[in-house]
């Protein structure tokens, strides 16, 4: 049995299955609550203030989250390589959202417990270690999955803005996915255009976007959206290899994401934005021209005009692009004395070290940092992607580490 241990593997069955409930909602929305707002109205010739009310919801519930878990960890040769695999199922119930109500109702509803959404995934991670006569090595790796699901809404869907485009919030479709339009090329002549569907009131010329009429009727709006990709990354994956030899120390860390769909809106996309710097980036280069028909991005025109409202005001497919990336996001190289060495010299441990942060980055999408978001930590609209979002910095470094 020894033999088969030194050889082959041990195994550890994991499973847990827990129910735990979410307060973290908002103050005092189980009560009616007032506030106060300026300019409400004018009486003797002067703007006078008004109060304004929140409606209240006394039934509101705490979200609940039943979450299942299930792993497996396995070793090999005799512990040298260890191996992990965990699988996740979770459904969080009862989730506050506001109410789908018609425009002319005149104002919002309180929120309530009507939506349900299921998240599961899975991750492998596998570690091997060597210990020699002179080298020691680790090495680590891991990637996993995560995917969502709204199972339930009241089967209703909010639709909300999101700068250019829009996100949509229905059963069966993962949270926060995209709604737009669908680019079908760009338009390359007059003839083209007078056989296409186009945007009612706009008369495109070539070099503009061309749309998919996704409903056949002839002419491009609101019915010829199409459902795209959602902003969760999906293949996450690290790497990390340490070693030691004689002294020195060297620790390698690499992450990265294989695949996600990230909108970048504004000025990056958008040559000359608007009140916003007007500004042309590098990128923003492969534009239509006569000379250029296979361009990226639609052609130059200026602000105001109808080729930029068909362009850049109609929310397309033209703002997503590919988040994949790897990054070479830590390395660490150092150098310990010897311990007799170093008490001679007063101390019990001294090591020098140069270190850098993010020196290398591989991204289809590369003038952008493909780990900004457009969301906050609470997937609201964070408007992170634009040339307005502070830089990820590449560091390097040098430190002394004592011990005394």
């Amino acid at each position: 049995m020894q033999g088969y241990n030194d050889n082959w593997a041990t195994i550890k069955l994991r499973g847990s299955y827990g129910v735990f409930e979410n307060q973290n909602v908002g103050n005092y929305q189980y009560q009616t609550t007032y506030f106060t707002f300026q300019n409400a109205y004018a009486f003797n010739n002067e703007a006078v203030s008004g109060t304004g009310y929140d409606f209240a919801n006394p039934d509101l519930k705490w979200e609940r989250a039943a979450t299942l878990n299930l792993g497996v960890d396995l070793d090999f040769f005799n512990r040298s390589l260890f191996v992990s695999f965990d699988w996740f199922n979770k459904i969080t119930s009862d989730i506050l959202v506001p109410p789908a109500v018609p425009g002319v109702y005149g104002t919002g509803l309180p929120d309530f417990n009507a939506g349900e959404v299921k998240s599961h995934g899975w991750e492998l991670s596998a570690t091997y270690r060597h210990a020699g006569a002179l080298f020691n090595h680790t090495l680590t790796a891991n990637v996993g999955d995560t995917q969502n699901e709204v199972l339930d809404f009241q089967g209703n869907e909010i639709l909300t803005g999101l700068e250019e485009l829009q996100v949509i919030l229905r059963e069966g479709l993962p949270y926060r996915s995209y709604v737009g339009l669908k680019r079908d090329g760009i338009f390359q002549s007059f003839d083209e255009i007078q056989n296409s569907a186009v945007p009612v009131g706009l008369n495109p010329v070539p070099g503009d976007n061309k749309y998919v009429d996704l409903n056949k009727d002839g002419v491009i709006d609101d019915n010829d959206k199409f459902i795209f990709g959602n902003p969760f990354p999906r293949y996450t994956f690290g790497l990390t290899y340490t070693m030691e030899v004689k002294g020195f120390d060297l620790s390698v860390f690499l992450q990265g994401v294989g695949k996600r769909t990230m909108m970048i809106r504004g000025e990056q996309v958008e040559p000359f934005h608007f009140n916003y710097g007007a500004t042309m980036y590098t990128h923003q280069l492969d534009y239509w021209t006569p000379q250029n028909t296979d361009a990226y991005f639609p052609r130059l025109a200026n602000n105001g005009t109808q080729s930029i409202t068909n362009n850049f005001r109609r929310g397309s497919d033209m703002y997503l692009f590919d988040g994949a990336y790897a990054r070479l996001k830590n390395v660490q190289l150092g150098f310990t004395l010897p311990q007799d060495v170093s008490r001679q010299m007063g101390m019990e441990k001294f090591r020098v070290y140069v270190s850098g942060r993010n020196l290398f980055t591989m991204a289809k999408t590369d003038w952008v940092d493909p780990e900004l978001s457009e969301f906050d930590s609470n997937l609201n609209q964070g408007g992170a992607n634009s040339a307005r979002a502070y830089p990820t910095l590449v560091y390097y470094g040098l430190g002394i580490d004592l011990t005394f």
